[in-house]
């Protein structure tokens, strides 16, 4: 869609009331299409909820920053404190310390972010679940304007996991559409069973739960 027309819907939608923009739409190299589009609507004063696939720019950060509300954030989506596990199972791979940086930032403009983690990725080991609570524990530390987000994964009818089990060392029992119907099931895979990853999830969530410790 090109930018005068999306900036026009989005300001049809605030005529409406609608003042909460959540996107979940960010290619590779798109960042200048949006650098246009938040010149367009800065002065709507909209909220926003931005779910980076990659990490996005310092230059995006402030631009962010600059057009919606205070309340607005950045939801950033390393999944897990491996690197190599992020490497196989993530679209767009980013380091740890590019994370790191960009979190630094972020908190350095005073902008919101979510950081998302996860349990049971393809070729995950006890000893990636290790590195994942040592990032956990050290963006807990390290950035107050950070909320930590662990979330279960949800295995979809015709995904590319469940067509290509073998491929991804996944094990699911779930084939058809309506087996999906009924509740959640914890898949295992080749490395963890079922009830290690949902006790390392369940563990997960309790770390970056607890409370900021005063430095």
């Amino acid at each position: 869609m090109n930018v005068k027309k999306a900036a026009g819907q989005l300001g049809r939608a605030k005529d409406y009331g609608a003042d909460w923009w959540f996107t979940d739409f960010f290619p590779k190299n798109s960042e200048p299409y949006y650098f246009k589009l938040f010149h367009q609507i800065e002065k709507l004063a909209l909220r926003c909820t931005f779910s980076c696939w990659s990490l996005p720019s310092r230059q995006f950060l402030e631009k962010f920053k600059k057009t919606f509300t205070a309340d607005s954030e950045l939801e950033i989506s390393p999944d897990t404190g491996s690197e190599k596990i992020r490497k196989i199972n993530k679209g767009y791979y980013f380091s740890n310390r590019q994370l790191i940086e960009v979190l630094f930032w972020a908190q350095a403009i005073n902008l919101k972010c979510s950081v998302h983690f996860t349990v049971g990725l393809p070729g995950e080991t006890t000893a990636d679940l290790v590195e994942t609570k040592k990032m956990v524990k050290f963006i807990k530390q390290k950035f107050i304007n950070c909320e930590l987000v662990v979330s279960p994964i949800e295995i979809e009818p015709a995904s590319p996991w469940l067509k290509n089990k073998q491929v991804w060392g996944i094990n699911h029992h779930k084939e058809k559409f309506g087996d999906f119907c009924h509740g959640r099931d914890f898949y295992s895979t080749n490395k963890l069973s079922a009830k290690k990853i949902k006790k390392a999830l369940i563990e997960l969530k309790i770390l970056a739960a607890l409370p900021r410790q005063r430095a």
